[in-house]
């Protein structure tokens, strides 16, 4: 019996470093009777409203994953390898295509999310063969220093271990692996009958009314907004050398807290989050910099950044539901409740703080905002609102261009305090923060312009109305 292997795309949107793709590449290159494909499953209802008030994805990244989509369509149609983009239900469509296809292998990245869990295990009562490993990670599973049920409780703790480790040396394979992707067939013909075949699930992709709508809206920010962030692998990558090639690196620790600044910070977490750049080959042009223009304490605290966010990756794999439950991991549920007028003026950018509100003014019209930005209206959503952190978390996932499940939830449940960090519920000065990133207010006046004196509630926990001297405030 031939064998016909499918890989499953999802946020893993490259075609360098997929060890379970190039396994299958040279499976079919060595057997001229097998077949290789590639999917994506899009469901539309992703769009739609749904648990803690806000969609699973929003217009800035759906722009970014279209992006992403097209520009891999093209490199996989080049190298002879078929691809579709399937829309509507992700279970009964990948049922749907093992049987149409007569799959024997399935191959996908291994998940963190809850979502992509359950529909992955569905896949074990289908009669096929399933290869997976983590592939969005620095490391794989049996590479970690230890048992992922010993995951360190902080971070600390996570990156003494590893550190220990030869890390420069350990990710300079990267340039070695990539050589594994050969081409299926260099066939012009053919190549050019799997790229109409793949703008033709683009095009349905696209033209689909809700995505039809959120993608002209997104388009039409960005360019009023001059966002930079641009999808695909070919954009990303000239983005990567293009930023090594400025020497910003060498000043990393300097800017990366800056508010509203493009070459601040490096502007990798999309293309992370979106799996179009392994954080293998970051960490390799990290040590070619390094050789070329000397290591600081910048250039580690890139590394030290890439750590952070593998902590959290391992993290959301070894607490699955917990990354999502309101007690967190360790079962400890915060002093906090959902007030329905704070929770709309915090994502409205109607709260009585201007720095909070030019903040998501930012994030509403870019998709896009500092770490410092992130951790400070967090803050002030958990500590000065005292809003359940779920409703902020899910309102990041909608809204972020960069959203990665387990660095967003892992890294709200860590300021709410019932994450990983030992101290604590973390709360910051807003107005200490303000006079620290903003002392002349040129953000504020760029993103929130009018002074607003709005109160924070209308009512009191009565639903009594507040009165001022005037009346009703």
């Amino acid at each position: 019996m031939a064998s016909n292997f499918l890989y499953i795309f999802d946020n893993d949107l490259r075609s360098n470093y997929l060890p379970i793709l190039d396994d299958f590449i040279v499976k079919v290159n060595q057997d001229p009777s097998a077949t290789l494909s590639c999917i994506y499953l899009f469901d539309p209802s992703q769009l739609k409203v749904q648990l803690f008030n806000s969609a699973y994805l929003g217009n800035h990244r759906l722009l970014f994953l279209s992006e992403c989509l097209q520009d891999l369509g093209l490199v996989l149609a080049n190298r002879g390898i078929s691809f579709q983009i399937v829309l509507g239900n992700k279970a009964s469509n990948l049922n749907k295509v093992l049987v149409d296809r007569k799959i024997t292998d399935v191959g996908f990245s291994s998940p963190v999310g809850t979502d992509e869990i359950n529909l992955f295990t569905l896949l074990q009562q289908s009669d096929v063969n399933l290869h997976q490993r983590f592939q969005h990670t620095l490391f794989a599973q049996h590479e970690l220093p230890f048992d992922l049920k010993e995951l360190p409780h902080s971070f600390s703790k996570f990156r003494k271990l590893v550190e220990a480790l030869p890390l420069d040396s350990f990710f300079s394979q990267y340039e070695r692996l990539t050589k594994v992707n050969d081409a299926l067939t260099t066939s012009e013909t053919i190549t050019k009958q799997l790229y109409i075949q793949f703008e033709q699930s683009f095009n349905l992709f696209c033209r689909h009314p809700n995505v039809e709508v959120a993608l002209k809206e997104a388009t039409s920010n960005r360019r009023n907004f001059n966002s930079g962030f641009e999808g695909g692998e070919t954009n990303v990558v000239a983005h990567l050398h293009q930023y090594f090639s400025l020497n910003c690196a060498s000043s990393y620790k300097e800017t990366r807290n800056f508010l509203d600044n493009w070459t601040a910070s490096t502007k990798f977490s999309a293309a992370l989050a979106s799996g179009s750049l392994s954080p293998k080959y970051i960490w390799h042009e990290i040590v070619k910099y390094e050789q070329l223009n000397g290591a600081n304490e910048s250039t580690y605290w890139i590394k030290f950044e890439l750590l952070w966010r593998e902590y959290f990756q391992w993290y959301g794999a070894r607490y699955r539901e917990k990354l999502f439950k309101f007690s967190g991991i360790n079962n400890k549920k915060p002093l906090n409740s959902f007030y329905a007028e704070r929770y709309k003026k915090w994502c409205d950018a109607n709260t009585p703080s201007a720095f909070i509100n030019a903040i998501m003014n930012q994030l509403k019209a870019t998709g896009y905002i500092s770490n410092r930005s992130r951790q400070i209206t967090a803050s002030y959503f958990v500590n000065e609102l005292n809003l359940d952190w779920r409703y902020g978390a899910a309102y990041f996932q909608e809204m972020l261009i960069d959203y990665d499940v387990a660095s967003n939830w892992g890294n709200w449940q860590y300021l709410a305090g019932v994450g990983c960090d030992p101290r604590g519920k973390r709360q910051f000065n807003i107005q200490k923060q303000q006079q620290c990133y903003d002392p002349e207010g040129r953000f504020i006046k760029r993103w929130a312009d009018k002074v607003n004196n709005t109160a924070l509630d209308s009512v009191d926990a009565a639903d009594w109305p507040i009165l001022s001297d005037e009346g009703v405030s």
